[in-house]
């Protein structure tokens, strides 16, 4: 429907049923990731001749979400993998990794590459020269803030400088392409929602401490999936800049009690004359907040979303 061509789509999940494979290989994709023998075996008899990739596990560390436990295999198997591939009529043709969503590090890449390097030499050994190799995703976005409050600040030069670096140590080892995933890091602050605030609070807590609670219309089932590691910026227009603030627990419209954050030493400071009905924008919301919406729980449906395009004269420095 985006008018890509199935010869440049490739099946990056590792997880997928025999009919999965089937459908692909009818519809034209060609390049199927994988991370075990298992898997090879279900390509070879669904997918004749297609090419494969292997995804590496990585730990994880320094990411928001380590992605570690559910996809890839250590350097040992992802040769025995590419192995039974050739051995199958498939082509052994690239390897992968994902460093985990919003990677916070410089180490968490330089270990990927470690991997990289270290399988790549193996495969070498046995004849096995693969073409391409996946960085996957991982590069993190700024706008963020953490469960405190504070702004999350990645190092971004220095994480590409090491991207730059590995790939040119990779290149060293064999003549590879490279193919990336960069979602997060270019859509993120391109997204916002637009909600409103449902009730301002204070009550008195099971330990004994009074608290300020701002119910919002939307949460972590509407929009707000990812409050389970990160904060986004909110701004409420209308509120003087100057406007007294107060520490607050921010909590989505839901009866479930994880629909919120800020608890515990970590409450995040709101105006505290908002009231029912105050418009909120809550920004750097254009990566997942959309696509993890439920269809409805506890009767809050999903976020509407509009796509915005803006335009400017040539002479016009505004965006």
């Amino acid at each position: 429907r985006t008018g890509v061509g199935p010869d440049r789509v490739h099946y990056g999940n590792t997880v997928k049923s025999d009919q999965d494979i089937r459908e692909a290989h009818r519809l034209g994709v060609r390049t199927f990731a994988t991370d075990s023998v298992e898997d090879v075996t279900a390509i070879a008899r669904h997918a004749p001749g297609a090419r494969v990739f292997c995804r590496l596990a990585t730990s994880g560390q320094g990411a928001l979400w380590g992605l570690n436990r559910k996809f890839g295999c250590a350097p040992e198997d992802a040769v025995r993998v590419l192995e039974t591939a050739r051995a199958a009529g498939l082509t052994p043709a690239g390897l992968s990794v994902h460093v985990g969503s919003q990677q916070m590090t410089t180490e968490g890449w330089q270990a990927a590459f470690d991997l990289l390097a270290d399988t790549l030499t193996a495969l070498a050994g046995r004849g096995i020269a693969p073409d391409h190799v996946n960085l996957g995703g991982g590069l993190p976005a700024l706008g963020y803030r953490d469960r405190h409050g504070n702004p999350l600040d990645p190092p971004l030069d220095k994480i590409l400088t090491v991207l730059r670096e590995g790939m040119e140590r990779l290149r060293a080892l064999a003549p590879v392409d490279f193919v990336m995933e960069p979602g997060r890091h270019l859509v993120a602050d391109h997204g916002a929602v637009r909600a409103h605030v449902a009730r301002l609070t204070r009550r008195r807590q099971p330990d004994g401490e009074d608290a300020h609670w701002l119910y919002l219309s939307c949460g972590k089932f509407n929009g707000l999936y990812e409050m389970d590691q990160l904060t986004h910026e909110m701004v409420f227009p209308g509120q003087p800049g100057t406007a007294d603030t107060v520490p607050a627990i921010v909590a989505g419209p839901t009866c479930d009690s994880d629909d919120a954050y800020g608890e515990g030493r970590h409450p995040v400071r709101v105006p505290g004359t908002v009231t029912s009905g105050d418009p909120v924008w809550i920004l750097s919301a254009g990566a997942y907040a959309t696509s993890y919406t439920t269809r409805g729980f506890n009767g809050f449906g999903p976020l509407p979303c509009s796509c915005v395009r803006t335009h400017h004269r040539p002479d016009d420095e505004r965006p």
